[in-house]
């Protein structure tokens, strides 16, 4: 670690703005607290150093950041045009891979992701969040960015790692996941640290990406969060919430049952069900 805080007190020797302490910290938190969800193959085959160089290729003032909304029902994710299609060619290479399509659970998990892949690539054309520069800095670069909700990202995020195992990852993919995920953990932790705090497993390991029917699963939680109408003591609910994602807790076996009775009644798989939730409760200030 002595490279990390090396290279961090560089940059902050040389640049004091928001930007570069921003980006020490993200070296710091990122390989000290989160390389151990990305324990993949490729990851033991070189360095970490080799990591950090990567990031310190990445452009300071023009990188992908989030922040909470007003009202903490989710992030907004922010970067330049360029930013957000590398986002969006990284996480197409994780879901609708022809060769799985006949694994059980993978079309379940591509319904999931393309949600999220479709955000992204609005919010590259511009039809979603636009600025004309970052929030932490008044250099004007055309900033586009896009909504999702806590429940959406953090299982968006899950099942890309899950699928990530599939497929052979660079190490630009992975500083690209890495990076995606500190921005929401400090998202997180700026809207209410004590909120946070309880959802930080979800960003690691503790959502069951073996679940075949995890979209249902996140939908149903996601339908919930948004009925309790956002704020803060939403936020905090939240991580009780996410429990249903936790493999054989009693929630998850829950709606398992729940899943497994509607299949029955309709004469259908739970996978061709389809949540009965009303659109008017996604139309609340986010």
């Amino acid at each position: 670690m002595q490279f990390l805080t090396l290279v961090g007190n560089a940059f902050l020797q040389k640049k004091e703005q928001p930007h570069f302490k921003n980006f020490a910290r993200h070296w710091q938190i990122i390989f000290e607290n989160r390389l151990r969800s990305y324990r993949l193959a490729v990851l033991s085959n070189f360095p970490i150093h080799f990591l950090c160089l990567i990031l310190l290729k990445t452009k300071p003032f023009n990188m992908i950041y989030a922040i909470p909304t007003k009202k903490g029902i989710g992030v907004e994710i922010w970067g330049t045009r360029d930013d957000l299609e590398y986002l969006y060619e990284v996480v197409s290479k994780f879901w609708n891979d022809e060769k799985f399509f006949n694994v059980k659970g993978y079309e379940d998990k591509n319904n999931l992701i393309s949600s999220f892949s479709y955000e992204i690539r609005k919010a590259s054309y511009g039809s979603r969040l636009t600025r004309n520069s970052s929030h932490y800095s008044f250099e004007e670069i055309h900033y586009l960015g896009f909504k999702t909700s806590w429940v959406h990202i953090l299982f968006s995020i899950a099942t890309l790692k899950y699928n990530m195992r599939m497929v052979e990852s660079n190490k630009g993919e992975i500083a690209m996941f890495l990076h995606l995920e500190y921005w929401i953990e400090r998202a997180m932790e700026s809207y209410d640290p004590i909120g946070a705090k309880k959802l930080l497993p979800y960003l690691d390991n503790a959502i069951y990406t073996g679940n075949e029917y995890l979209y249902l699963y996140m939908r149903k939680i996601n339908a919930t969060f948004f009925e309790m109408k956002g704020g803060m003591n939403s936020f905090r609910k939240l991580a009780e919430l996410m429990r249903t994602s936790i493999y054989s807790t009693e929630d998850y076996k829950t709606l398992l049952n729940f899943l497994q009775s509607e299949s029955k009644k309709h004469n259908c798989g739970i996978e061709d069900l389809e949540l009965n939730d009303d659109d008017k409760i996604y139309e609340i200030e986010w």
